[in-house]
C-alpha cells in the first residue's frame, strides 16, 4: 500500500478548502427580513431597562427625523448601507434595530448588512407602527397589560404615570412597571462538607 506524502495532501487540502469557502449559499433575504421583524413594545421594553446590547436606526428623511423619533436613535441615509466602509463600522456586538415611515426597509439595503453576519432587527410598522403600539394609551385600562401600556405611553411621553409632578426620567422604572408577583423564593438547602 502507497503511503501519501504531506506534499502530495497539501494542494488537495487548499483546493477543497477554497473550494467550500466559495460555495457558500446566497443570503435568503426574504427569510431573513421576516426573522427580523420585531414588535415596538419590545423596544420599548429595552429602552426602559436601559440596555446597551442594541442601537436604533433611523432611515427616514431628516425632516421626518426631527420631527419625532425613537430615543437614542441616529439617522442615517439608507443609500450609505451600501458601502463598503460604513457596512464595517458598524458594531458586530449589538443588535442593529432599523426603521422607517411604516413600511420595511427594502431587503436591498439590508443585504450587505445580512451578509456581513450582522444580527439586523427591523421595526415592525416603522415609526407609525411605534406610535400605534406604545404612544397609543387604550381608552380604559382595566387590565394589567393595559395599566402597562399607559404607563408606557406616558414614559415615552415624559409625563407621570404614578399622578406626580415629577417627570418619569427620574423615577426609576421598578416604581411604576411592577413585575408580576412570584411567589416568595425558599432558601437553598445546605449541606455540610467533611472534611477537605
Amino acid at each position: 500500500m502507497k503511503r501519501l506524502s504531506l506534499a502530495r495532501i497539501a494542494p488537495l487540502l487548499i483546493v477543497a478548502l477554497s473550494l467550500a469557502a466559495c460555495s457558500r449559499e446566497p443570503v435568503n433575504l426574504a427569510g431573513r427580513m421576516n426573522a427580523a421583524l420585531t414588535p415596538p413594545r419590545v423596544i420599548a421594553d429595552w429602552i426602559i431597562e436601559g440596555r446597551n446590547d442594541f442601537m436604533l436606526f433611523d432611515l427616514r428623511s431628516p425632516a421626518d427625523f426631527a420631527k419625532g423619533h425613537l430615543p437614542n436613535a441616529v439617522q442615517v441615509d439608507a443609500a450609505k448601507l451600501r458601502d463598503r466602509g460604513v457596512v464595517r463600522a458598524l458594531p458586530d456586538y449589538k443588535k442593529l434595530v432599523f426603521y422607517g415611515n411604516g413600511e420595511q426597509p427594502s431587503a436591498e439595503v439590508l443585504e450587505p448588512l445580512f451578509a456581513r453576519g450582522l444580527h439586523v432587527m427591523i421595526l415592525e410598522g416603522g415609526y407609525g407602527g411605534w406610535q400605534r403600539a406604545v404612544l397609543t394609551e387604550p381608552p380604559h385600562a382595566t387590565t394589567p397589560e393595559e395599566a402597562k401600556r399607559v404607563a408606557v405611553a406616558k414614559y415615552f411621553r415624559g409625563e407621570s404615570a404614578l399622578g406626580t409632578p415629577e417627570p418619569l426620567k427620574n423615577i426609576p422604572a421598578a416604581k411604576y412597571l411592577r413585575p408580576a408577583q412570584l411567589p416568595a423564593a425558599k432558601p437553598a438547602p445546605t449541606y455540610e462538607s467533611e472534611g477537605c
